[in-house]
């Protein structure tokens, strides 16, 4: 399964292979209950060989001043091995990624 470069198709919530290409891999983590969401999932491109974590995140907001109740969407992104999230955290670490079966030495 090594892999060191992934497809180069524009970006969407970070996946750059087509949809129709990755393959899951496994169920990392699914959380649900009536106040909050948590997926994790791990997907590979059939063509590239490329990882990516998948994580879908939110929670239920009750309304607070002027803001309505609802849900909150606070991560929903395909990261690739070695990707950093906007807080500067790395959301898919290259020792993860080995753990996985990963035998790439750089981050792609």
């Amino acid at each position: 399964m090594a892999s060191t470069s992934y497809c180069a198709m524009p970006a969407h919530n970070g996946l750059t292979c087509s949809w129709e290409n990755l393959v899951l891999l496994r169920k990392l983590s699914e959380d649900e209950s009536a106040a909050s969401t948590n997926i994790i999932f791990l997907y590979q491109c059939k063509l590239c060989h490329g990882l990516y974590k998948y994580i879908y995140a939110s929670r239920f907001q009750t309304r607070n001043f002027d803001a309505e109740e609802g849900w909150d969407v606070y991560d929903d992104h395909y990261y690739k091995v070695g990707e950093r999230s906007g807080a500067g955290s790395v959301q898919f670490p290259l020792r993860e990624a080995r753990i996985y079966g990963y035998q790439g030495d750089d981050i792609p």
